[in-house]
């Protein structure tokens, strides 16, 4: 529910509920992603999917947050930031160089967050996309 939340957030039907089911069936089985959750009295209530690339550069791995996500009723409890400290755990654990993310412009709550435990804003990085499903 948690995946048709973030895909939904005005609602979803059965049809999509099963969609995001599906989707992160999908992800669970890939090799080079990391799911971690947010739990808070036995309720799931975050999540972020994290995965894997490597630096030329660097010599090392890095950390791509796909996806991180915190339920609305559950923001501002500081459950964004312990999963981006949980990444970094993560990514330092496995000698990564870094842990990237991406966000759109206007998401000022989400780019406060991230500036808030040190991300920082790389004003001259474009993102382009190559889309196969049209």
């Amino acid at each position: 529910m948690l995946v048709a939340h973030t895909l939904y957030p005005n609602g979803y039907n059965a049809e999509q509920l099963h969609a995001a089911e599906v989707s992160l069936q999908r992800q669970l089985t890939v090799g080079y992603m990391d799911t971690l959750v947010a739990e808070l009295n036995g309720a799931l209530v975050g999540f972020a999917f994290v995965n894997w690339g490597f630096s030329i550069r660097k010599g090392q791995p890095f950390a791509h947050i796909q996806l991180i996500f915190t339920l609305p009723s559950h923001r501002r409890m500081g459950i964004g930031r312990q999963l981006l400290e949980s990444v970094k755990q993560l990514a330092l654990e496995r000698g990564a160089c870094r842990v990237e993310l991406e966000t759109d412009t206007d998401n000022l709550n989400a780019r406060t967050l991230y500036e808030s435990v040190g991300y920082e804003w790389l004003r001259d990085k474009e993102v382009y996309m190559l889309f196969f499903d049209k």
